[in-house]
């Protein structure tokens, strides 16, 4: 078990495609700069084997850069001596972890990896264009995340884990009639677990909530499937199905403690509702915020609840 920084990666193209996604900083990451952004320039080689050749267009800019062939100290040392603000380690498999290396003490930028289809797919974009993609990556946890392998271990010992779904976004959400106004929420069930995220008022096909949802995890849950629920709320207690999907298979995450999901759903009809972005952590103890969740102005405090159990209404109202 390692300590180890999560982060939030948001992409957004030239040409309006759009990609969040989960990263993890570099053990070697600085501590100081953990919020970076700016254009997205891939490394020529994408193996980031010094020299590149296109030094002279990472100057000032993110890097993207391929595990493999080389240390991931020295490439982060040659994208710095290039001039970069920040270096995107794309993995060869799906999964991350936290990247170490010997004699890091050189390096003065912020590394995060991401998962092997992230990196596809802005690999895939720039091919039409070198600077299509724009990248903001911001610390948002940090705790004892497990290594590959460790969830099931960890479970057959007896631990009982905390397990985080981040809900990102949801994408072409539509409820079987038509023309209907979308104030959508979702809802998850992990065994006897059920947790649902703030209602987006008028969020329609396409909300977004960035909202986490937290189980704990032991032995006999991990081998049940994960249901999600996106519904639309009508009234207060009032909410009609927008889509489903029963059974939501967490293997990727349970196997390197961290995935990012893309998750389709079917509405009552079976036909399709739409999909959502999901963003999933195991840890083994909860995540300590990176901040207090409170801002502060002219004397005031806006706290956000993300839930409440065992309300109860006074009799007469």
């Amino acid at each position: 078990m390692a300590q180890q920084v999560c982060g939030q990666l948001n992409l957004r193209s030239i040409f309006g495609h759009r990609i969040e996604s989960s990263c993890l900083f570099t053990q070697f990451s600085p501590e100081a700069a953990r919020r970076f952004k700016g254009k997205v320039v891939v490394a020529d080689p994408p193996l980031g084997v010094a020299p590149l050749q296109n030094a002279s267009e990472i100057s000032g800019n993110i890097v993207l850069m391929l595990r493999g062939k080389g240390t991931f100290v020295s490439k982060a040392k040659t994208a710095q001596d290039c001039g970069a603000i920040g270096v995107i380690f794309g993995n060869t498999a799906e999964g991350t972890f936290a990247a170490e290396g010997d004699d890091a003490t050189t390096i003065n930028i912020p590394c995060v990896m991401v998962e092997k289809s992230v990196f596809d797919k802005v690999l895939s974009q720039s091919m039409l264009d070198p600077l299509a993609w724009f990248a903001d990556v911001d610390q948002v946890l940090s705790g004892t995340i497990l290594s590959a392998g460790g969830v099931r271990q960890a479970l057959d010992q007896g631990q009982i884990l905390h397990l985080e779904i981040t809900v990102l976004r949801g994408k072409g959400l539509k409820r079987a009639e038509p023309l209907s106004k979308l104030d959508p929420y979702v809802e998850i069930t992990v065994g006897e677990q059920t947790r649902r995220t703030k209602t987006h008022r008028d969020g329609g096909s396409d909300p977004v909530w960035n909202q986490r949802l937290k189980f704990k995890l032991d032995k006999g849950r991990l081998e049940q499937k994960v249901a999600v629920r996106c519904l639309d709320e009508e009234t207060l207690n009032n909410a009609q199905l927008i889509g489903l999907s029963r059974a939501l298979d967490l293997a990727p995450a349970f196997a390197t403690s961290t995935a990012s999901l893309h998750v389709d759903l079917s509405n009552e009809y079976n036909l399709p509702a739409g999909s959502l972005q999901l963003s999933v952590l195991v840890k083994d103890r909860p995540a300590k915020r990176t901040n207090t969740g409170f801002k502060f102005g002219r004397g005031q405090v806006e706290v956000l609840v993300e839930g409440a159990e065992g309300l109860r209404c006074p009799p007469g109202l």
